[in-house]
């Protein structure tokens, strides 16, 4: 079942406040704060949430209907950065528990724990990248999978 109009405005409208942010992050902590570390994977999250809003807007001019097998790759893709992030994030932590940091070094350049969270973003937008384009692959199986080739 194809997503309302409100529920399509609600998703673009986060995956463009998720990019907006991250692109702040990056240079927030890169520019600003000197945390590398958290620059980095706020720009990462900025680019999953850039491409979240793609998917989105490519579904609202229809345009999955005419490059289905795309959607494949996007598929793949959220799959295997959320599989990476996992590991990042307990690297992080762990780099912050055996440092016995602080919540607060957020200007530090290592304040591990503010980058657990832009790598948990991170996790979330590429989750996010793998369940919409699963679920508009499904979407348009019933509508424009022709049936198999038979002699």
């Amino acid at each position: 079942m194809a997503p309302s109009k409100g529920a399509m405005q609600c998703r673009v409208a986060l995956a463009i406040t998720g990019a907006l942010v991250g692109v702040i992050a990056l240079f927030a902590f890169g520019a600003g704060l000197k945390n590398y570390h958290s620059a980095a994977w706020g720009g990462v999250s900025a680019v999953f949430a850039s491409v979240v809003l793609f998917l989105h807007i490519q579904h609202l001019k229809d345009w999955w209907g005419r490059c289905y097998h795309s959607l494949s790759y996007f598929e793949i893709l959220g799959f295997v950065v959320m599989l990476g992030c996992i590991p990042a994030l307990g690297v992080y932590l762990s780099l912050a528990i055996v440092q016995h940091q602080g919540i607060t070094p957020i200007a530090s350049p290592y304040g591990y724990y503010v980058t657990c969270v832009w790598v948990f973003m991170t996790w979330k937008w590429s989750l996010a990248l793998f369940l919409y384009s699963r679920s508009y692959k499904r979407l348009y199986d019933d509508e424009y999978i022709l049936p198999p080739f038979t002699d």
